[in-house]
């Protein structure tokens, strides 16, 4: 495909999705940007204003002007932080106007000056990156949740890890604007984009994957640092060297000089931040590069506002304004209910997962993500469908069945919510550590808490805490285990047991048994209009015998309700007695088949006997996916799919 048969619309969103209250401040060295943006919005942004003084000592004295009419508005600020200080200042208005009653606070950094400060190579270097990513994560929460924070080509896209808990990084780039400008060029059909090191490369070269490349490398000469080719043909092209930013501009020039040398017919360049400190700009003017016909064209953004006061109507500069992307970017829709939830699955997942698409008649697409291992055995994962789901409703269906696949399915769930999602939903049918919630002697260590723990760890989407659906967790209070960026959703399996009870045959007869007090307690407000059993567990030396508590089985179908099996013992010994006192048939429900090491096998009838099972049905739901895969279609399993509730659940 040609670079000019690539379609790429400018920046923009369906009027109808568009937020109409939005309120934009901004530095004042921002304001010409600021004034472009409200012009692009067609309305749906207007400006706010604050008065900036500064006492006697330099400390910044500021007023907000328009506190009282940005209560419940959406409302952001446009920030340059180009010199430490104007800062602080900035931070004073930043911290400020989420407090002042606003539905939501976005920040627009265009360019976060301190990224290319990310590493640490010796013990002891500041990477202050880190420090101001820590600044802006301290912006308080608005009545909608967490701050955006909306930054253009950050220096590392894993920069967007420094940033807490509290914001939400939206990481913005340049390069459509590029791509646009490069096809209004006259030899639109003869360019070639240069790479000025592999860093640049991996960080651009997707989305500039139409057009012929060349790729330069910095290779050492004792105390220097030559640019040479790696790979790539400039023969005869119109080369463009791109990359994030530009600082004092050798690299470029050295790029330059060499692309010429090859026989580039014209060399320009494209950085989104030309931060060019000390007037360095200057070097890439006409006839200031010693001999050579330096760049044809050197585009950059309005990112960085000193730098575009000075280079204005300058060759060979041209500016490509941020105004639009802002804008977009500032109007995303509050709510995307009319768009499908994109629905990740951990593999083991996958059959409830289409069952819950096919159950939610439209509401609900799978996504798709690249499961695999490196040969350490640790996760190589990576989610396809990352860039479609930017503001979108997403959920992710879990199983931690085994503690082997926890690592690798957190890791998904923090990746998808760093995708500044509308809203995000963890769906965890079967919550394993949850018979592990007790602490009875000192040193117990319950590892319900523990895994509480992990699923609590997570970032808040766009609208605040990620809703956590479970099905009929072992005890109702270890909602109180889970931490405040998740809200628990205790669903249950019981409504679809109902469901199939009404089915039967013989509905009159119908007898619900618990197999001790607590399974009692935890089920039977929802069996209210079901005569009941109840059975006990008492101690008879070292072992522990079920005895009828109360309620009679004689000649009724008893249904035993428990939350989930094990290895099936405590239900086996119910039968044994339900029979023993006259019960017609017994059957059981339980939500949750766990059936370590194939214990199901238990339930069926023995091979070449002509006894009968010892269950007339065993009921179980697809929260077990592996036992779902094991026992489907052999009696007397029957499996009741949660699809239909998990879909109603996302749809709230």
């Amino acid at each position: 495909m040609s670079p000019t048969s690539m379609q790429h619309p400018p920046h923009q969103i369906p009027d109808d999705q568009l937020r109409r209250d939005s309120f934009l401040f901004y530095h004042p060295e921002c304001e010409t940007l600021a004034r472009e943006v409200a012009e692009v919005s067609n309305g749906n942004v207007q400006l706010g204003r604050i008065t900036w003084k500064r006492f006697q000592d330099g400390f910044p004295k500021l007023l907000v002007d328009d506190a009282e009419r940005i209560r419940n508005r959406h409302v952001s600020f446009l920030a340059t932080f180009h010199d430490p200080g104007v800062i602080f200042e900035q931070l004073s208005i930043i911290y400020h106007l989420p407090r002042l009653f606003v539905a939501s606070f976005t920040l627009v950094l265009p360019f976060f000056s301190t990224g290319t400060a990310e590493r640490v190579e010796v013990e002891g270097d500041v990477a202050t990156a880190y420090t101001l990513a820590r600044m802006i994560s301290n912006i308080p929460l608005a009545r909608g949740g967490p701050a955006s924070v909306v930054i253009f080509d950050i220096h590392a896209l894993q920069e967007r890890f420094y940033f807490g808990d509290g914001v939400l990084p939206l990481f913005e780039s340049g390069i459509p604007l590029l791509r646009r400008r490069l096809v209004q060029l006259p030899d639109h059909d003869n360019i070639t984009i240069a790479y000025p090191d592999e860093g640049a490369w991996k960080r651009f070269h997707f989305q500039l994957a139409d057009y012929p490349e060349v790729v330069c490398t910095k290779v050492r000469d004792g105390d220097a640092r030559m640019v040479q080719l790696k790979e790539g043909s400039p023969q005869g092209r119109h080369v463009v060297i791109v990359d994030d930013l530009v600082q004092s501009g050798g690299t470029l020039l050295e790029c330059q000089r060499l692309l010429a040398s090859q026989g580039a017919l014209a060399v320009s360049a494209y950085a989104t931040h030309g931060v060019f400190p000390k007037g360095t700009w200057s070097r890439f003017l006409p006839g200031s590069q010693e001999g050579s016909p330096g760049f044809r064209y050197v585009w950059i953004t309005d990112s960085c506002p000193d730098t575009v006061t000075a280079v204005q109507d300058r060759e060979p500069f041209e500016i490509l304004s941020l105004a639009r992307p802002i804008a977009a970017a500032l109007q995303l829709a509050d709510n995307q209910k009319h768009l499908p939830t994109y629905l990740f699955y951990y593999p083991d997942c996958e059959p409830l997962a289409r069952r819950i698409v096919e159950a939610s008649q439209g509401q609900v697409q799978l996504g798709n993500i690249r499961w695999g291992h490196f040969a350490d055995s640790f996760p190589d994962v990576f989610v396809t469908d990352a860039p479609k789901i930017r503001n979108r409703h997403v959920a992710f269906l879990a199983s931690f069945h085994n503690p082997g696949v926890i690592l690798e399915q957190k890791g998904v769930i923090d990746t998808l919510l760093d995708q500044f999602l509308a809203s995000f939903t963890i769906i965890l049918p079967y919550f394993p550590t949850g018979t592990s919630e007790r602490v009875e002697n000192p040193g117990d260590v319950a590892t319900a808490s523990t895994l509480a723990g992990i699923v609590s760890d997570v970032k808040m989407s766009r609208c605040g805490r990620s809703p956590l659906i479970i099905f009929d967790i072992h005890a109702l209070q270890e909602r109180f285990y889970f931490g405040q960026n998740v809200l628990p959703l205790l669903e249950s399996g019981v409504p679809l047991l109902r469901q199939r009870l009404k089915q039967l045959p013989s509905q009159d007869d119908i007898t619900i048994a618990y197999p001790d007090e607590g399974a009692w307690k935890r089920f039977h407000f929802q069996f209210g209009d079901y005569q009941e059993v109840i059975c006990t567990k008492v101690r008879d030396g070292n072992k522990r015998i079920v005895q009828l508590k109360e309620g009679r089985p004689a000649g009724r179908h008893v249904i035993i309700v428990d939350d989930l099996v094990q290895s099936g013992g405590t239900l086996l010994e119910c039968q044994r007695l339900l029979t023993s006192m006259g019960a017609s048939a017994v059957s059981a429900y339980v939500t949750h088949g766990v059936f370590p090491r194939e214990s199901w096998r238990k339930f069926q009838a023995a091979p070449g006997s002509d006894a009968a099972a010892p269950f007339k049905y065993f009921w179980i739901t697809d929260s077990c996916p592996k036992t779902c895969q094991a026992v489907e279609n052999q009696a007397p399993f029957e499996i009741l799919s949660l699809a239909t509730p998990i879909a109603a659940a996302l749809q709230l």
